[in-house]
């Protein structure tokens, strides 16, 4: 690429040369005089070979400007192809992982209850009373069985 700068700028370099040598001939020649049709043609020639040399140097494959920032473009849409992919890896990887916490939370039991259903406390002198009461009772039957034996024992 260098080289074909360096040679375009020589060539830029001959044709201000050549359109200097034109003016100054056309100072005191005809238009039609054979050196200055020469040094024209000369002129045009050289601005033909500049803009093939440009064509070249912009088609020319590696470090061309067209090449590069195509080169460019084609990163670019890489990168931002691969940051969306990116985002929605995180945000779908988000989901799944509060979804896997609910759903944990509603499977697994960590504790069997050890509380109550209904928040009611033991009436302890209620349930003394009627033990002993009922206790009375069947000692009383049992009393009363042991009589009704013994009594048609005798």
């Amino acid at each position: 690429m260098e080289s074909l700068s360096s040679v375009i700028s020589s060539l830029q370099g001959q044709l201000a040369i050549a359109k200097a040598r034109k003016s100054a001939l056309a100072s005191y020649q005809s238009a039609r005089s054979p050196e200055i049709v020469r040094v024209s043609s000369e002129i045009k020639a050289l601005n033909d070979q500049i803009v093939q040399e440009q064509e070249r140097l912009a088609r020319q494959s590696g470090d061309a400007l067209n090449s590069i920032s195509s080169e460019y473009q084609t990163l670019m849409l890489r990168a931002q192809f691969a940051q969306e992919s990116y985002s929605g890896a995180l945000g779908a990887l988000e989901t799944t992982r509060i979804e896997a916490a609910r759903k944990l939370k509603q499977v697994s039991v960590l504790q069997t209850p050890t509380m109550p259903e209904y928040p009611e406390q033991p009436e302890r002198l209620y349930n003394s009373v009627v033990f002993a009461v009922i206790a009375l009772f069947l000692t009383l039957i049992i009393n009363m069985l042991i009589l009704i034996v013994k009594d048609h024992r005798d």
